[in-house]
C-alpha cells in the first residue's frame, strides 16, 4: 500500500527543479486505532531540488489551523477535570474578553469611522471551539480590514499575539445565526493558560505530547534544536499565471510567535500528527475520556448557522474534502468541521476534518475506523494540486483498508 501512495505523492511533486503543477514535497500518513497502516513521502523541502533535504514524514512544516484539533483536545481535557464547562461565560477569567466590542458598521457622517457596541451576551468555550463566538479572521470580513484600515491596525490577526486577536466581533456570541472562522480557538487557548497557569505549549507538552510520545511538534515559542531546523519546510507560493512555485516566507510572523497561538502556531511532522489522530481513534487514547471524544463528533451548530458555515465554506477550493457530493450537508463538531453524508469511496458520514492555511490536511472517520493527515507546504489556500492529489490518497487508503459491503 505504500508503494501505491508514494506512486500519488511521486507523480505531484518536483522531480527537478521545473516546478511547474507541481508540490516541491508532501508526507501522508494513513491510520487506524492500533497506528500507522501506511506512510508515505515524495519531493523536498525546498530548492534546488540537487541540495535539499528530502521530504519525509518526520520534516517539520507549519501546519497553522491544523493547531485547532490540538488546542481543542487541550481544552477539553480541562471542561472533563471540571475546570471549565462548555457552556459557561468565560469573560470573567480574560480581560480582553470581558472588553469585546461589536462592530456594527460605519458612520459615513464621522468619515467612516467604526460603529462599535460594548458585547453583553456570554462568550463560552463552546462558541470559542466552533466559530459561533463573533470573532473573525480579517481575510475573510470585509469589515474587519476596513475597520483595520480606519483604526491603523496591521494585520496580524494570525501573528500570534493577543493583541493581534484583540479585534472587534463581527456578530453577538452565539446570536444571529451566523458563524465565522477566526481567532475564537486562541482566545480558548488564553482561557486554558489563566486556568492552569502555564502556557499553552507547556501545557500541551505535558498534557498532550507527552503522553502520546510527540517530541518534535512546537510552537515557535519553544526552544527549537538544530535537528528540528534542518528539518524544516520551507513555504512555496504557487503563481496563478503559470503554476509555477518560488520559496519564500509568510508575510505574517509565523517563526517567533509571541504568543503560544492554539488556532494556528503550531509546527509538526506527519508522522507525530498520526499520533493524535490515533489517540481519538481510540476513544481519547488517554488524554481525553470517550465521552468528550463523543461531543467532538456531535453538530454543534444550529440549522442557521449551518447555512452560514456553509456560505463561507462550500464545497470548492475552500472545502475540497465535499467536492462532488451531490446536496452535501456539512455541520461543525469540537475540532473540526463534519461531513453529514457519504463522501463516495472515501470517508463516512459523521467524520470529523479540518486544514490549514498552506494545504495540510486531517480527517478521523470513526465509523470505518481510519484517519490520515496530509502534510505539505504551499500558498495560497486551496491549491488545485494539493486538493486532487489528497482526495486520490485518501481514495487510495479506502480501497486498500476499508472493506466494501
Amino acid at each position: 500500500m505504500a508503494e501505491k501512495l508514494t506512486s500519488i505523492l511521486q507523480s505531484n511533486v518536483i522531480q527537478d527543479d521545473n516546478t511547474k503543477n507541481k508540490l516541491l514535497g508532501a508526507a501522508f500518513v494513513v491510520v487506524n486505532k492500533d497506528g500507522p497502516l501506511a506512510s508515505a513521502s515524495a519531493g523536498h523541502t525546498n530548492l534546488p531540488v540537487s541540495t535539499s533535504p528530502a521530504f519525509t514524514p518526520a520534516s517539520l512544516a507549519w501546519a497553522a489551523s491544523m493547531t485547532k484539533l490540538l488546542a481543542t483536545i487541550s481544552v477539553l481535557q480541562l471542561v472533563e477535570r471540571k475546570l471549565l464547562t462548555l457552556d459557561e461565560d468565560v469573560r470573567p477569567r480574560v480581560p480582553e474578553l470581558a472588553k469585546a466590542q461589536i462592530l456594527r458598521g460605519f458612520d459615513e457622517s464621522k468619515s467612516g469611522a467604526p460603529i462599535l457596541e460594548p458585547n453583553t451576551s456570554p462568550i463560552t468555550i463552546r462558541q470559542l471551539l466552533t466559530h459561533t463566538s463573533g470573532f473573525g479572521y480579517d481575510f475573510f470580513e470585509a469589515d474587519l480590514q476596513r475597520w483595520a484600515k480606519f483604526t491603523g491596525t496591521p494585520s496580524e490577526i494570525i501573528g500570534a499575539s493577543k493583541e493581534g486577536w484583540n479585534w472587534p466581533l463581527v456578530f453577538a456570541p452565539g446570536g444571529e445565526g451566523r458563524w465565522a472562522y477566526g481567532v475564537g480557538i486562541d482566545w480558548a487557548g488564553v482561557v486554558l493558560e489563566h486556568v492552569t497557569g502555564q502556557s499553552l505549549g507547556q501545557y500541551m507538552r505535558e498534557n498532550l505530547f507527552g503522553p502520546l510520545g510527540i517530541k518534535d511538534t512546537t510552537f515557535r515559542s519553544m526552544p527549537v534544536s538544530d535537528d528540528l531546523e534542518a528539518r524544516k519546510v520551507r513555504l512555496s507560493f504557487r503563481n496563478p499565471e503559470d503554476g509555477t512555485l518560488t520559496v519564500g516566507e509568510m508575510p505574517i510572523r509565523v517563526d517567533g510567535f509571541e504568543h503560544d497561538s492554539g488556532g494556528a502556531g503550531i509546527w509538526t511532522t506527519a508522522e507525530e500528527y498520526a499520533r493524535v489522530l490515533v489517540a481519538v481513534l481510540n476513544g481519547g487514547g488517554g488524554v481525553l475520556g470517550r465521552e468528550m471524544v463523543d461531543e467532538m463528533f456531535q453538530p454543534q451548530l444550529t440549522e442557521e448557522q449551518a447555512v452560514s458555515f456553509k456560505k463561507q465554506a462550500p464545497p470548492g477550493p475552500m472545502m475540497p474534502d465535499y467536492v462532488g457530493v451531490e446536496d452535501h450537508e456539512q455541520n461543525f463538531g469540537l475540532g473540526g468541521a463534519l461531513n453529514l453524508k457519504d463522501l463516495p469511496g472515501r470517508r463516512k458520514a459523521g467524520s470529523l476534518m479540518w486544514s490549514g492555511i498552506c494545504n495540510a490536511h486531517w480527517w478521523v472517520d470513526r465509523e470505518t475506523g481510519i484517519a490520515g493527515v496530509l502534510i505539505v507546504a504551499v500558498l495560497p489556500f486551496g491549491d488545485a494540486v494539493v486538493n486532487q492529489m489528497y482526495r486520490d490518497l485518501e481514495a487510495a487508503a479506502y480501497e486498500a483498508f476499508v472493506t466494501k459491503p
